[in-house]
């Protein structure tokens, strides 16, 4: 049985049909072959058979699936062969099975209906412990707007849990709950759910309070002010640079820049075009994915280096200087170059990484890492300098790029997802840089990565996201022996609540900056939740799309942490972010742009 068999509508039947008398003779045999087969028709017709003629052998094996939408299919089958039944015993393991499944609107009402002709039932029902789990096991109908740890359409569980101390309180409350609060919508009642079942809900929201993170996030000082520049998505990105050179910083995003200090009026220097949020194939991914100002051509005026999707070329905008683009401008566009071609990482950074240059653009290209350099000439494209060998395993399109001295030679080196290249002194512009393999995000790989002294201990760490379109965070700490360098995982965030000592999980953190926030001398992290960074396709893609920072917080018991502070819930990040003091005050100020807009938080 072949993967790219497991698409076609027939195959999967017709090995059905011709192994089905086999099935009956060995039935545990079958259930193996369901859990290795590719083919998804096939394991759903073997489930299927298997639940009808013994569903407590069934629900054992299916306790073995790992992938939430085969547990899904399953509880849609057991249904499908109970249909008819008013009462029937809860097969051994069901508890367990039902939160392993999704929480989609389909699943929850086979449960329920599950539910219902179990009438509550469970091997183990009287223990404490078990009550808990059928609980939350029932609260799955919930499960679209209140979640352990996160802010969803409703309050998350923890907050729930302290403002109700008893089963009554919540009872009434899941009943007539009206709207209490300003920020969240009005919840709907739910007069229709049975006795049992609430009582199992407010024993298990009860319970939250109890194994809820022990640890309190300490008050800060630190809070922004959100102004949103644009409601629609026109760019991935957002930076701050003068435009137009008269001293005061302004916002780029995509075609568009807002003038400082106030931001109320905006120009363009390209055509502006609006994105769908969704659509087929590339029609739903903004052109606009990074934007680097700078003073790179031989005039006064801040010209704006351009990264695109994946595979295209970064362009230089030529600032037209004192005659901006109007800010509706569909057509026209300022003088471009092209500076380099086929800029293949989603993580690209303008950098200084060598010594008495102008900054040098980092990326992927044609296979390598590389640094590419203006010329003489800038409008004309840009000298790039290799690091890498070829095949040297470069792909196009992955994600997790940074530099940071990490041997402490005064000479920034390289990082990506397998590792850092060290720079070579007085090197020649020829010689690849020497690789020292490491796996810091050694799935897809995460955001922009940046080394710095988190622990204070004078040696460079690594800070990274894990997966720029799944869950993860984490900072490596820098250890040495000898001259051996190497590093010590310390993770900020898993996909579960439990993985942070704060109870904070958000997925995609497909953007990260570093920059000192609170302004206690030490670097922070701001990241956040990409809103549908894939179309809605990425894990959590319907959670709120949070903004954090992450204060670098070093304990006097030597123990050090990156301490969440959550910024907003309904922005997010792109593919860049980018702080810097916009008003003149020494706080960093932030901005971002995405599917969502334009947004710019200064810091009060």
């Amino acid at each position: 049985m072949r993967h790219e068999d497991a698409a076609d509508q027939f195959l999967p039947k017709m090995i059905w049909y011709a192994y089905a008398r086999f099935a009956d003779e060995d039935l545990e045999e079958a259930l193996k072959l369901a859990l290795k087969s590719k083919l998804p028709e096939f394991s759903n017709s073997v489930f299927w058979y298997a639940a009808r003629k013994d569903l407590n052998k069934a629900v054992e094996y299916a306790n073995q699936l790992s992938d939430p939408e085969q547990i899904s299919r399953f509880i849609a089958i057991v249904h499908q062969v109970l249909a008819g039944k008013k009462t029937a015993k809860a097969p051994a393991g069901w508890d367990k099975l039902v939160l392993k499944a999704n929480s989609d609107p389909a699943t929850q009402k086979h449960f329920t209906a599950l539910n219902k002709i179990f009438n509550g039932q469970s091997t183990n029902k009287d223990t404490p412990a078990a009550r808990i789990t059928q609980g939350k096991a029932a609260f799955m109908i919930c499960a679209a707007c209140h979640a352990p740890g996160k802010t969803q359409p409703g309050p998350s569980l923890e907050e729930i849990a302290q403002v109700y101390t008893n089963k009554n309180d919540i009872i009434q409350w899941i009943k007539k709950p009206g709207k209490k609060r300003a920020n969240y919508p009005a919840m709907p009642a739910f007069n229709h759910m049975d006795d049992h079942s609430l009582q199992l809900i407010a024993e298990y929201l009860l319970s939250v309070k109890k194994t809820s993170p022990t640890k309190k996030l300490p008050a800060t000082t630190v809070g922004f002010k959100k102004i949103q520049l644009f409601d629609k998505y026109i760019t991935e990105g957002a930076s701050i640079g003068d435009v137009n050179a008269d001293g005061k910083p302004d916002i780029i995003a995509g075609p568009l820049w807002w003038q400082g200090p106030d931001f109320k009026k905006s120009h363009a220097y390209a055509p502006v075009k609006i994105y769908p949020i969704k659509g087929p194939g590339m029609s739903a991914y903004s052109s606009n994915f990074f934007t680097f100002p700078d003073l790179i051509t031989k005039d006064k005026w801040t010209d704006i280096l351009k990264v695109g999707v994946p595979g295209q070329p970064a362009q230089l905008a030529i600032n037209p200087g004192e005659k901006p683009l109007p800010a509706d401008n569909t057509k026209h566009q300022c003088e471009h170059s092209k500076a380099q071609d086929h800029i293949c990482n989603e993580s690209p950074q303008y950098v200084q990484a060598l010594p008495g240059e102008k900054k040098q653009l980092l990326s992927f290209s044609k296979g390598h890492i590389t640094l590419s350099i203006p010329t003489d000439d800038p409008k004309k494209p840009w000298r790039v300098l290799n690091i890498t060998p070829p095949n040297s395993g470069i792909k196009m399109g992955e994600h997790g790029l940074g530099i940071g001295d990490i041997n402490g030679d005064k000479l920034p080196d390289i990082l990506e997802k397998r590792g850092w290249w060290q720079q070579p002194k007085n090197w020649d512009r020829k010689t690849h840089w020497k690789f020292h393999p490491f796996p810091f995000a050694p799935q897809q790989g995460g955001a922009q990565m940046f080394s710095y002294d988190i622990n204070g201990d004078g040696l460079n760490d690594v800070v990274t996201a894990l997966n720029a379109h799944s869950w993860g965070m984490a900072w490596y700490q820098q250890v040495r022996d000898g001259a051996k360098i190497t590093f010590i995982k310390h993770t900020v965030m898993t996909d579960k609540p439990e993985g942070n000592p704060y109870g904070v999980c958000f997925s995609q953190p497909h953007a990260m900056s570093c920059a000192d926030i609170d302004g206690d001398g030490i670097k922070d992290i701001v990241t956040g939740k990409c809103f549908y960074a894939h179309n809605g396709r990425d894990p959590g893609a319907e959670q709120p799309a949070v903004l954090y920072w992450f204060k670098t917080t070093r304990h006097k018991d030597g123990t050090t942490e990156l301490m969440p502070y959550q910024i907003d819930n309904n922005s997010g990040v792109g593919r860049q972010i980018s702080t810097g003091d916009l008003n003149g005050d020494g706080k960093m100020d932030i901005v971002v742009g995405n599917k969502k807009g334009v947004f710019v938080f200064i810091q009060k």
